[in-house]
């Protein structure tokens, strides 16, 4: 296996895995089956011309993850971890979408607000009247749920780089999707294990909500189906929801408010 460099913090501990260090500070690390980050340099296109974003990724295999994800980590803060996403995702796509929760939120950090200058840009708010291409490759910064749906419906299973924010946690999107963690400390890709059982009632109510569980007989399944992972242990809301907006049938995000409220009522009478 050929060596993998990382941003690492110098003083890591066992236990930290997310921590990085400013650009250009790197640490070697060998047998990896990451193959993909190593530290410095690449050469990022902008509107002012090209310009080094402090990262650069060596080759990636076929069977890499198209799906990234960037843990928040407050001694990193955002501008690191967007700078390795915009890396990514032009490794996929050389025109790549942002997507962000307001126009406003570009100003988060220099690389994001440079880099979006005279590329595609996506928020709830301009769905509609967005340039951005359904199937391009998605930098998603500090999504919550609603801009995660809108990212995956336009995304279409192509590339995706998320940033995570530290008031909506991504990490279920991640198990669901098969991400590779480019935070953690070695990167790690995500992944879930379950039982067959467990697996046949996330699929059921997957099939209970042709119309997003809004009509009696999916309501009346999704409850009893939810009422069946409850009996085995198993019910999660961000589980449940994360299953959906990576492997449901067009499920929305109003949909999604309402599986999550149907969950917590059933938590609620657990409790």
């Amino acid at each position: 296996m050929s060596g993998v460099c990382i941003p690492q913090r110098r003083n890591d501990s066992p236990q930290d895995t997310r921590g990085t260090v400013p650009a250009g500070t790197v640490v070697f690390k060998t047998g990896s089956v990451i193959d993909h980050l190593v530290g410095a340099n690449e050469i990022i296109p902008t509107s002012h011309g090209p310009s080094k974003s402090g990262y650069r990724l060596a080759p990636m295999s076929a069977d890499f993850p198209t799906a990234a994800y960037f843990p928040y980590n407050p001694d990193t803060g955002f501008d690191a971890p967007v700078q390795l996403a915009i890396a990514f995702v032009l490794r996929h796509d050389p025109n790549p979408t942002i997507l962000v929760p307001s126009i406003g939120s570009l100003s988060g950090t220099r690389s994001l607000e440079s880099f979006a200058k005279k590329r595609p840009v996506l928020t709830p708010l301009n769905e509609g009247r967005s340039h951005a291409v359904r199937g391009s490759a998605m930098l998603v910064y500090a999504p919550a749920l609603k801009e995660l749906e809108l990212a995956m419906r336009y995304g279409r299973r192509g590339s995706i780089a998320v940033v995570e924010d530290p008031s909506w946690l991504a990490d279920r999107w991640a198990d669901e999707i098969g991400a590779a963690n480019l935070g953690s400390v070695p990167p790690r890709i995500h992944s879930v294990s379950r039982t067959p059982e467990h697996e046949r009632i996330l699929k059921a109510i997957d099939w209970a909500g042709n119309n997003g569980w809004h009509d009696a007989p999916g309501k009346r399944d999704l409850i009893r189906l939810l009422g069946e992972l409850n009996g085995i242990g198993k019910l999660d809301k961000g589980e449940v929801v994360a299953y959906q907006l990576v492997h449901g049938r067009n499920h929305r995000y109003q949909s999604l408010l309402g599986l999550e409220k149907q969950v917590d009522k059933i938590i609620g009478r657990r409790g």
